[in-house]
């Protein structure tokens, strides 16, 4: 059941990245997607599997479950938040996406916690919801430097 629900979550995540008027090119939303990816599953691996705070299922449906949230709900968060963030003009509707953020990183880990996929021994949702904000701060900070080091002429950006 709750493979099933992750799964209509990214379908539903990845229309909206799809149709969604962004600000961003594909090569920026390929770029932040796929760093974000490799920092979670680096970080994901170094607590998980060598130091042992997170404890994973080894039933295949909620190992799955637990794969599809680290390896594509945690990376296409915070690209549509960011996307998000750059159509919005006043400081009011720029709080609204990372709000929304941090509710969706909390909804999805409870509900992987509430199907076992993954549980944590010493469970702290503040903690959570602050690694969440630092991949948010991380993605703008990456996006940033990826605008700077690559001008538009040189990408081919719009």
């Amino acid at each position: 059941m709750g493979l099933t629900i992750l799964l209509t979550i990214c379908w539903l995540l990845l229309t909206i990245l799809i149709t969604y008027p962004k600000k961003l090119s594909r090569r920026e939303c390929v770029f932040l997607f796929l760093v974000i990816l490799d920092i979670n599953i680096s970080v994901s691996w170094i607590l998980g599997y060598e130091l042992g705070k997170i404890e994973i299922s080894k039933q295949t449906s909620t190992y799955l479950m637990y794969v599809v949230y680290r390896s594509v709900l945690v990376p296409l968060l915070p690209v549509l938040c960011i996307n998000l963030l750059l159509v919005c003009r006043t400081f009011l509707q720029k709080t609204l996406p990372v709000a929304g953020y941090l509710v969706a990183v909390w909804g999805l880990e409870t509900l992987c916690i509430r199907y076992k996929a993954f549980t944590f021994p010493d469970f702290n949702m503040l903690k959570e919801l602050v690694v969440a904000g630092s991949y948010l701060l991380i993605a703008v900070l990456l996006l940033k430097w990826f605008r700077y080091a690559f001008a538009k002429e040189e990408v081919g950006l719009p």
